[in-house]
């Protein structure tokens, strides 16, 4: 969510030390405010998309939680492939 970084990785951190490391977790880019969010001013710190830094510091939390970040497009057919994952024209490789 916008501007909830630190929650972000509060969350990371619970899923991998008290559920389990080996947890999937989808982080996605997508998120657009709608309904009360786009319209009601109590909402007004989540009236915005994620920016990019806020995207990639959410995979560093990922990362730092114990994790290992594989977006999608990675995984091919059992085998880990090195991609370049692209984020509203911020490139950035993974391997």
């Amino acid at each position: 969510m916008p501007g909830l970084l630190e929650e972000t990785r509060s969350v990371l951190h619970w899923l991998a030390t008290e559920l389990s490391p080996d947890t999937y977790v989808n982080l996605m880019d997508q998120y657009h405010p709608a309904h009360k969010a786009e319209m009601d001013p109590r909402f007004s710190e989540i009236n915005r998309r994620i920016s990019s830094p806020e995207f990639w510091q959410a995979l560093a939390y990922a990362e730092e939680a114990g994790g290992e970040v594989w977006p999608a497009q990675a995984l091919s057919f059992g085998k880990t492939l090195p991609i370049r994952a692209s984020w509203r024209g911020l490139d950035r490789t993974l391997a």
